[in-house]
Parts: structure tokens; C-alpha cells; sequence
């Protein structure tokens, strides 16, 4: 019974090792966390997080606009618009420099929307249309 047990064990490894074996060939890592990519990859990879991160960075400016009481103030969504990527750019470069180096997109998120829309509902902050709309000047 001994044999047995130790066999089968030596089995169970073995056949352990032979998994561990074939998986590490079938995954090798193409880049580790200090290698750079060539040029073309580089430029393509950050074009594709661009593409990504635009809907979402550029749609929270426009959902806020009428909350805000900017309105069809084009200068003001513009401002709104500008200050995101702007802000979006400083702390993707701050993350993917310092932090943890991860080619990712720093931006806004629409998880604050409804606490924003909730204070801004709130009188004191609420638009009066009788009154100027949010100016630069």
C-alpha cells in the first residue's frame, strides 16, 4: 500500500510538472514591465487608449452643461470640455510615470454624477433663468 501511495504521488507530480511546463511555454510574457515596445506599437497602442478614453472623458462636460447653467454657452462647454483632457492628460502622465506604469487613461468618471446632480439641485445653487448664465468674464 506504501508503493502504491508514493507512486501515485510521484505521479501527481510528475504529471504536475509536464502542466506547469507546457503552460509556461504556451505563455511567455512578450514584454516585462521595464522593456519598451517598438515605435509603431507604442504610437498604435496609445491611439487605441485615446479612441478609448474619448467618449467617456469628453460625454461628462456635456451632461453637466445644464446643470452647471452654462447652457448653449459655447465658450463655457468649451472651457469644460478643455479643463477634462487637460487635467485627464497631468494625471495620466503623473500615473504612467510614477505610479505604477501601467500604459493606462487617467479621466473623469461618471460614478460622481449623481452626487454632483444632487448638490447642484439643491436651492442655493440651482440656475435662475431671469439671471446671467456662467460666464468667463
Amino acid at each position: 500500500m506504501i508503493d502504491s501511495r508514493s507512486q501515485s504521488n510521484a505521479e501527481m507530480e510528475s504529471t504536475k510538472n509536464n502542466f506547469t511546463n507546457e503552460e509556461n511555454s504556451r505563455m511567455k510574457m512578450m514584454y516585462k514591465v521595464d522593456d519598451v515596445p517598438p515605435i509603431f506599437q507604442c504610437i498604435f497602442l496609445g491611439f487605441q487608449h485615446y479612441l478609448t478614453m474619448f467618449g467617456g472623458t469628453i460625454g461628462l462636460p456635456f451632461i453637466l452643461q445644464e446643470a452647471l447653467c452654462v447652457g448653449s454657452n459655447l465658450e463655457a462647454t468649451t472651457y469644460l470640455i478643455s479643463t477634462i483632457f487637460f487635467v485627464a492628460g497631468i494625471a495620466t502622465f503623473l500615473q504612467t510615470t510614477f505610479g505604477i506604469r501601467l500604459p493606462i487613461v487617467q479621466g473623469g468618471t461618471h460614478t460622481f454624477l449623481a452626487p454632483t446632480f444632487a448638490i447642484l439641485s439643491v436651492e442655493k445653487f440651482s440656475c435662475d433663468n431671469t439671471s446671467k448664465t456662467f460666464s468667463l468674464k
